[in-house]
């Protein structure tokens, strides 16, 4: 995988055509597996996935405020409402710290109708049955592919790492409309966004639809397959 930048540094010409992986998202998903993989209790559960990054002390920081924020929302404005849930999905060269969040997210949970987990499964593979997917990057674009709501949570030392990762504070999708943003985070713009999409949990469909055009498999591998031909005939 090249850009551009590195194209022209050989002499090779580089061309859009969108990420081969991504091709997948665009399949029919199995849903009820979905959930099942994420030990969903009950058809009406609402699940937020939290996918991991390369980082341990990022993932611990976003995933304690979405588990207080859950816990609280949970108490407060969303009391009548069903279970809640927190699926944790570090990646797998990821050992990660993460069993006492687990443990004392619980532990809070208790008394808010909420449950944490951490899951062994790609993040990919739960995305089709969770409500809501928190940060993330392709992750993120299988949800949106999908219409489940997306946030992007980034505190200030975050958005120092992804300068680190991506050269910007802020992920490309945050200026699309098709995430709910809290840059420079508090939980407490968590608790607003999380209110809201769980009370209006098709809020952000028709930017989500603008944002990443829908299409079969088959197109994507298609509009990849045509460009590549076109460039070993140019």
């Amino acid at each position: 995988c090249v850009n551009e930048r590195d194209a022209e540094q050989v002499g090779a010409k580089g061309r859009a055509t969108g990420n081969p992986l991504w091709a997948e998202y665009f399949k029919d998903a199995d849903v009820a597996r979905s959930r099942r993989l994420l030990h969903a209790r009950s058809p009406d559960e609402f699940i937020t996935l939290c996918p991991g990054t390369k980082d341990a002390v990022i993932n611990i920081v976003h995933w304690h405020d979405m588990i207080v924020a859950l816990a609280e929302v949970s108490a407060t404005e969303l009391s009548h409402l069903r279970q809640l849930a927190v699926v944790l999905a570090p990646r797998s060269d990821d050992p990660g710290p993460y069993q006492s969040l687990v443990h004392y997210g619980n532990a809070l949970g208790e008394r808010h109708k909420l449950r944490v987990e951490i899951s062994d499964q790609k993040a990919d593979d739960l995305v089709p049955g969770a409500n809501l997917v928190l940060n993330s990057t392709s992750p993120q674009i299988h949800a949106i592919v999908r219409d489940i709501p997306c946030i992007d949570h980034y505190t200030r030392l975050a958005q120092q790492w992804n300068v680190e990762e991506t050269g910007q504070e802020m992920r490309p999708l945050a200026y699309t409309g098709a995430v709910l943003n809290d840059y420079g985070a508090t939980r407490w713009g968590l608790n607003d966004h999380l209110v809201s999409i769980i009370k209006n949990p098709t809020q952000l469909l028709e930017a989500q639809r603008r944002a990443i055009v829908r299409a079969t498999a088959e197109e994507v591998l298609s509009r990849i397959t045509a460009a590549l031909v076109d460039a070993v005939v140019d």
